[in-house]
């Protein structure tokens, strides 16, 4: 199962965030800060990448989508439950790099596009949702990877890369007695570059599950 750790944002910077930061980017900043609560001082030494997940997640806890509700959570919960073990298919501090490791450039771009993006977070998610429920890739497709397409550092890094490293270990999984059930991001099975495509390459057959019945995808 892959787990998707709480970011852990509270990196030192070699200069303040304010500083760093465009300062129109800046004064938009302000008011997401003031109503979190959080004064000017104590996100000052954050990074950029971490006030962007920062200000996503209570977006997301606002609107009730909390983590404990989402199919990782659940699934955690039941495997413990049931005493499965769980494993990883990458480390919380691979997955922690994801971010810190990022450019500057390319961090302040994901805080703008996230501050940009946060009045039509409601929106969205209820699109999403819906699109989720209904099993339509290519509306799931449009949402999640359009945006990321668009810029191509951040897709490569955060998505392509990734499901390319995880092939091998799927693979591996497949050769065990046992069953198992790798949990990956929505986004990470979509698109042309996507797991499940990446499998197919690989000569495996991948069959999508629709409640009820066996569906081979088209």
């Amino acid at each position: 199962m892959l787990f998707m750790p709480q970011p852990m944002p509270a990196l030192a910077l070699r200069r303040s965030l304010r500083d760093g930061l465009p300062p129109a980017s800046w004064r938009a900043l302000q008011p997401r800060l003031a109503g979190l609560g959080l004064p000017e001082a104590a996100i000052d030494r954050f990074e950029p990448w971490a006030v962007a997940l920062l200000l996503a997640s209570a977006e997301f806890l606002q609107r009730g989508y909390t983590p404990d509700s989402g199919v990782e959570g659940q699934l955690q919960a039941r495997a413990a439950t049931d005493r499965k073990p769980i494993d990883g298919l990458e480390t919380p501090a691979q997955q922690l790099e994801l971010f810190d490791g990022l450019p500057r450039t390319d961090q302040v771009q994901l805080l703008e596009v996230t501050l940009k993006e946060l009045d039509s977070v409601g929106p969205r998610l209820d699109a999403l949702e819906g699109a989720w429920r209904a099993g339509d890739l290519s509306r799931l497709d449009a949402f999640l990877l359009s945006d990321y397409r668009q810029r191509s550092a951040l897709y490569q890094r955060l998505v392509v890369r990734r499901n390319q490293d995880w092939v091998a270990p799927v693979k591996e999984l497949l050769r065990r007695p046992d069953d198992t059930l790798v949990v990956v991001g929505l986004m990470h099975l979509l698109g042309e570059q996507g797991l499940i495509a990446l499998l197919r390459q690989q000569g495996l057959k991948p069959e999508r599950f629709v409640a009820g019945a066996w569906r081979p995808d088209p």
